[in-house]
């Protein structure tokens, strides 16, 4: 039986939002620039070593108009979190992949919030953004 393959790298767009490197304070990926794709995103998150006494990590979707970067015709639009785009991670989460998928992005950026919890917690974490292009 032959199936069809899909065009991954012309129908969407794959960001690396953060390399595979251990996570022990709060911090943000960089913007990704999702201007020709639709508003369903999923997020992989690709967890490795997870220690430290309690630790937790929620990772929270945020989007900007213009990449928190102002313009002359447009002020910078801070980042924001999306509703609904989050997950929370700890150690029973080591050496997995994690997704979630929302739907309701509605402006050109995205970028991961990365809030880090318990005593010297660390998680070894990488992560990818996906999203369907509209054309292609």
């Amino acid at each position: 039986m032959t199936g069809i393959t899909p065009d991954l790298i012309n129908q969407y767009n794959i960001s690396q939002a953060r390399n595979p490197a251990a996570l022990t304070a709060d911090g943000q990926t960089s913007g990704i620039d999702l201007r020709d794709c639709g508003p369903t995103v999923t997020v992989l998150l690709h967890v490795g070593a997870v220690t430290g006494t309690t630790p937790t990590l929620t990772v929270t979707a945020q989007s900007s108009l213009n990449d928190n970067t102002a313009s002359a015709e447009a002020a910078a639009d801070a980042y924001t979190d999306i509703t609904g785009a989050s997950t929370s991670l700890t150690d029973s989460d080591a050496n997995s992949v994690v997704s979630f998928t929302f739907h309701n992005r509605n402006e050109r950026y995205v970028r991961l919030d990365l809030d880090v919890g318990g005593t010297n917690p660390s998680f070894t974490l990488g992560a990818t953004v996906l999203s369907k292009k509209t054309s292609y």
